[in-house]
C-alpha cells in the first residue's frame, strides 16, 4: 500500500524536475534580453515663421473655411477669372465674389517674438457700380486691417500687420470679405506667412 502522503511528495519533486529547467531557461533567457526605452511619438511642430498652408498649395485644407452662399472658398488657378494669376503656385483664397456674400478662411497660427509681423498678398478687383465690400484681417475677433472692395489694387499687393502684442500665444487669424446687395467684387489671398521685419511693399505689384 502507497501512502499518499509519500506519492503526493514524489509527484511534487517530479513536477520540480520538470518545471525547474524551464524556469531555469526562461530566466537566462530575460537575462539576455535588451531592454529599449519606450519613445512617445511628438507631435509635429512648424517651424517659426511657417503657417500651415499659408501658401494654399495643399489645395483646401487646414483653413476652415466659410461662405454664407455656400461657395468654395480656396480655388485652383483654371478656375480663377482669365484675368487673375495666384500670387505663386496655382492655388489662392478667393473671397467675396457674388452678391450679399460672407466668406472668411481662419486658422489658430503661434505668433512667435522672432517673427511677429503677419505677411499676405491680396488682390482686389472691384464689381461695377460697387458701393460697399469690405475686406477684412480679424485676430481674435478684433479687426486688424480693413480693405476697401471698391478700390482696386491693379494686381498683387503685400499688407503687413505686427502682432508683437500677440508674441508667443496663440491666436485664431481670419481672412474675411464681405459684399452687399449692389456689391461682388473679388477678393484674392494668397502667400500668408510670418516676417520678422515690418517691410511692407505695396509698390511691387505682380
Amino acid at each position: 500500500m502507497v501512502n499518499k502522503r509519500i506519492r503526493i511528495i514524489t509527484i511534487g519533486i517530479g513536477l520540480i524536475g520538470l518545471i525547474l529547467p524551464i524556469y531555469t531557461s526562461l530566466a537566462a533567457s530575460l537575462l539576455n534580453q535588451t531592454y529599449l526605452p519606450m519613445i512617445a511619438k511628438q507631435p509635429a511642430v512648424n517651424p517659426p515663421g511657417i503657417i500651415p498652408n499659408g501658401d494654399f498649395e495643399q489645395g483646401p485644407v487646414i483653413w476652415a473655411q466659410y461662405s454664407s452662399n455656400d461657395y468654395d472658398v480656396i480655388y485652383p488657378q483654371q478656375e480663377l477669372p482669365p484675368e487673375v494669376t495666384p500670387y505663386d503656385g496655382i492655388w489662392v483664397a478667393w473671397l467675396a465674389g457674388v452678391y450679399n456674400e460672407i466668406s472668411y478662411i481662419e486658422q489658430q497660427v503661434f505668433v512667435s517674438s522672432s517673427l511677429p509681423y503677419l505677411s499676405y498678398w491680396y488682390r482686389i478687383i472691384p464689381s461695377e457700380g460697387c458701393v460697399n465690400g469690405l475686406g477684412m484681417v480679424i485676430v481674435n475677433s478684433g479687426v486688424v486691417a480693413v480693405h476697401n472692395l471698391c478700390t482696386a489694387t491693379g494686381g498683387w499687393v503685400q499688407g503687413v500687420i505686427n502682432l508683437s502684442a500677440f508674441a508667443e500665444q496663440s491666436v485664431l487669424i481670419q481672412f474675411r470679405g464681405e459684399t452687399d446687395g449692389f456689391t461682388n467684387s473679388d477678393l484674392f489671398f494668397d502667400h500668408i506667412a510670418f516676417q520678422g521685419a515690418p517691410m511692407e511693399n505695396n509698390s511691387a505689384i505682380k
